[in-house]
């Protein structure tokens, strides 16, 4: 990606920017203590970071196949956010899963509703995206089951019904998630015991990404054990509601049992499971079931 110098604009600043594909990034003593922060090209200084003039980036808290996020901070509200930058290795460049993306992208960003993150804005270019979420101080489900093991059944109901109204709002609105698992749920746990504020987040991701790219590492392979025969494409159907409703099925299984129904050391063994067999009964991985 190459990188070039635009002429000072008095209208924004008193310092020059580093413009890389039409994102702005606030430049301040380029070449000292300079580090590559994201894979999408975008040289930023560990001291000072704003993206687009506005979002100052505070601290990475989390990475995968698909993208890094940030702590971020709005400083013209002087507001917290999330801000997430996609990764172009992960991406697909076919021109049908960018338009399916952003059209997703834009309906997303229009919906309010407590148990979806919500899409405060969105910048693209060619491949490369940005999106600020709402601040949001929760953890992602996979990494909460890893600690604490399986939840009880209260609480596995209260959180799976939190799910599926954020769903029964997007598929309204002919949105579909597509690859619902663990990493794509964030709970915030209340000071009521048992209760939970739940996030549904990256929504409609799978149009972007190009598996291809990314082959069989670890990432890639958590998405197959949720998704379902037509998603994975062994079974010629349309995407409908179901499909999200079969990957919530099988998060409500591990949420109960601490495992998934299927898995395997291959993207084609796990697929062939999800149409091949029967899955352990939760009550004989659960005796409280």
């Amino acid at each position: 990606m190459q990188r070039r110098w635009l002429p000072f604009d008095s209208e924004k600043s008193n310092k020059n920017l580093i413009i890389i594909n039409r994102i702005e990034i606030s430049e301040f003593n380029y070449y000292s203590n300079r580090k590559t922060l994201f894979n999408t090209g975008l040289h930023v200084l560990q001291n000072v970071k704003i993206i687009n003039n506005v979002y100052k980036i505070i601290e990475k808290i989390y990475e995968n196949f698909i993208y890094k996020e940030f702590d971020a901070l709005n400083t013209e509200t002087n507001t917290p956010v999330t801000v997430k930058i996609l990764k172009n290795k992960a991406l697909s460049l076919r021109t049908e899963n960018i338009i399916h993306y952003h059209n997703d992208l834009y309906t997303v960003s229009k919906i309010d509703h407590p148990s979806i993150h919500k899409i405060l804005t969105f910048f693209e270019e060619k491949t490369t995206y940005i999106l600020v979420h709402e601040y949001f101080k929760g953890t992602n489900l996979q990494s909460i089951l890893q600690n604490k093991g399986t939840f009880s059944i209260d609480e596995t109901i209260n959180i799976i019904l939190q799910l599926a109204r954020a769903l029964e709002i997007t598929h309204n609105n002919d949105i579909y998630h597509r690859h619902i698992t663990a990493k794509d749920v964030l709970l915030l746990p209340s000071h009521d015991k048992g209760d939970f504020s739940v996030k549904l987040t990256n929504i409609g991701f799978i149009h972007i990404i190009d598996i291809t790219k990314i082959n069989e590492n670890a990432d890639i392979m958590s998405i197959f054990p949720y998704i379902s025969p037509e998603e994975c494409g062994v079974i010629k159907r349309n995407i409908t509601p179901s499909s999200d409703l079969y990957s919530l099925g099988i998060l409500f299984y591990q949420l109960l049992t601490n495992q998934l129904p299927f898995t395997g050391s291959t993207i084609s063994s796990i697929i062939h499971q999800h149409i091949a067999k029967l899955p352990q009964l939760p009550s004989s991985l659960n005796k409280k079931i």
